[in-house]
């Protein structure tokens, strides 16, 4: 019989959300602009030249349409930047802009008594106490 969060999926996606948690409450404690989980995942994925919404849908695996709304509800916020393509007449290219790339160039690893940052023990002792590794 199997114990909660002991199969590596589990683990996996246990990490990733306590990850997601700590990087979100680090930029709200920074005052920098709050993001969802899923437009953080659009930072996670933009090369830095730029990246066309086709691309950055296929590496987050989502549809065209979801990559749109994400990456453009992060231009509207000026975190990204849409930027036409020089490789394509029509094409446009999405790239973050000084406020976003602070925000991805600098993340701050909240304390550990932060109250976002809590694994389960079995995380924790896998990835090491909050705020490390």
């Amino acid at each position: 019989m199997s114990h909660r969060g002991t199969n590596p999926p589990q683990l996996f996606s246990e990490a990733r959300r306590w990850f997601e948690d700590a990087l979100l409450a680090s930029m709200e404690a920074a005052g920098e602009q709050p993001v969802t989980t899923a437009q953080a995942s659009v930072f996670a994925m933009l090369d830095t030249d730029g990246t066309t919404v086709s691309d950055l849908a296929r590496r987050m695996g989502v549809t065209r349409q979801t990559a749109h709304q994400a990456a453009h509800a992060l231009v509207g916020v000026g975190l990204l930047e849409q930027v036409p393509d020089p490789q394509s007449a029509r094409g446009r290219l999405i790239r973050g802009t000084a406020g976003g790339s602070a925000c991805t160039n600098a993340p701050r690893p909240p304390s550990p008594s932060s109250s976002r940052c809590s694994p389960n023990a079995s995380v924790r002792r896998r990835s090491g106490p909050c705020g490390t590794d």
